[in-house]
């Protein structure tokens, strides 16, 4: 696990540099680190970094597996809402890029379901917006 945790971090540092200077084309060895950089998104500030060193990769499984991680970290990690609202005021693109997932047709119904009790009972302040689209979004899935 130490070792599979550790090559994800080298991976992205490696491409760090690449991924920051490249244009829209996301090489090969870039979508590898993406790829596995998923399976790492536990925390808004992790999500975040992997948003601004590999938003040019973001399709297919890439997109897919970052989604997922998304959608749980907003149902399991509900105390944590605070972050991502600061990250997504701080980044108007990154909100962007967030809040379309509340639409996924991929996001699993439970998980869904978990997020739209977090939202209807402890709407942190602040989040109005959020708890809002997540309603919106509750109610075009009836």
């Amino acid at each position: 696990m130490r070792t599979t945790v550790a090559f994800a971090t080298l991976a992205a540092l490696l491409l760090s540099s690449q991924a920051h200077s490249s244009s829209s084309t996301c090489t090969r060895e870039e979508a590898y680190a993406a790829e596995v950089v998923t399976d790492y998104l536990t925390t808004w500030d992790g999500v975040y970094r992997f948003y601004k060193q590999f938003k040019h990769c973001y399709e297919g499984a890439i997109a897919g597996g970052a989604e997922d991680k998304v959608q749980l970290l907003w149902a399991n990690r509900w105390s944590e809402i605070p972050t991502m609202l600061a990250l997504t005021t701080k980044d108007r693109e990154f909100k962007k890029f967030i809040w379309v997932i509340i639409d996924s047709e991929a996001f699993p119904r439970d998980t869904f379901n978990t997020v739209h009790a977090n939202v209807t009972r402890h709407c942190p302040k602040g989040a109005e917006e959020f708890c809002q689209a997540v309603r919106s979004a509750a109610k075009r899935r009836q």
